[in-house]
């Protein structure tokens, strides 16, 4: 990979990653965002995507996160001499590319009813997820969480069960993300373990 189209703002140190984070109104949904506009914003691949999503806070949801990763980059001081876009792996996991090739930084993002994020880093591979609090948690977790997950999660009680809950299921999707094989890997293949 050679790409020296860019240089990143001294601030922006080798080993740290930055996150960003856009909380999104509740009424953004009913701002319907157009083609034209889309189009001058995504890759026709994003494009291709945007016309499949059938409810309108998607479609916004994805214009609205490209449009944040171009400020991301112009605040960590990344210039570029062609402009940077996003384009996905078979498994769905994000890449930054330039004209050059590949970018020589790492990009990772999530969103969900109300947010978005990014994760950007110099140097490490990354994976980051956030979730909205209105999933049968309970369920999810007999499903999906390794044995000594379940176990953990399910003496907690109230707050403490559902901040747990959160915990867990976001940090399976920041690495299977960050490994970038996805869903490909079985999210009660590994566990985390809390004291």
């Amino acid at each position: 990979m050679d790409n020296d189209n860019f240089s990143f703002n001294a601030r922006y140190e080798a080993g740290r990653t930055q996150v960003f984070c856009l909380s999104v109104p509740g009424d953004f949904s009913k701002f319907e965002i157009q083609m034209d506009l889309a189009q001058s914003v995504l890759t026709p691949t994003e494009v291709d995507r945007f016309c499949r999503y059938k409810v309108q806070n998607r479609r916004n949801d994805l214009v609205l996160s490209r449009i944040m990763f171009q400020i991301i980059l112009s605040k960590l001081g990344i210039s570029a001499t062609d402009s940077f876009w996003i384009e996905a792996n078979s498994n769905g996991k994000p890449f930054a590319w330039s004209k050059k090739g590949q970018a020589l930084f790492h990009v990772n993002t999530s969103d969900t009813k109300g947010m978005i994020i990014w994760a950007v880093s110099r140097d490490a591979v990354l994976g980051c997820d956030v979730e909205s609090m209105g999933k049968d948690q309970d369920e999810i977790a007999r499903r999906h969480f390794a044995p000594p997950e379940v176990a953990d999660y399910q003496v907690l009680t109230g707050l403490a069960k559902k901040h747990r809950f959160f915990e867990i299921w976001t940090m399976k999707e920041a690495v299977i993300k960050a490994d970038g094989r996805g869903l490909a890997i079985a999210l009660d293949s590994f566990y985390f373990q809390f004291d």
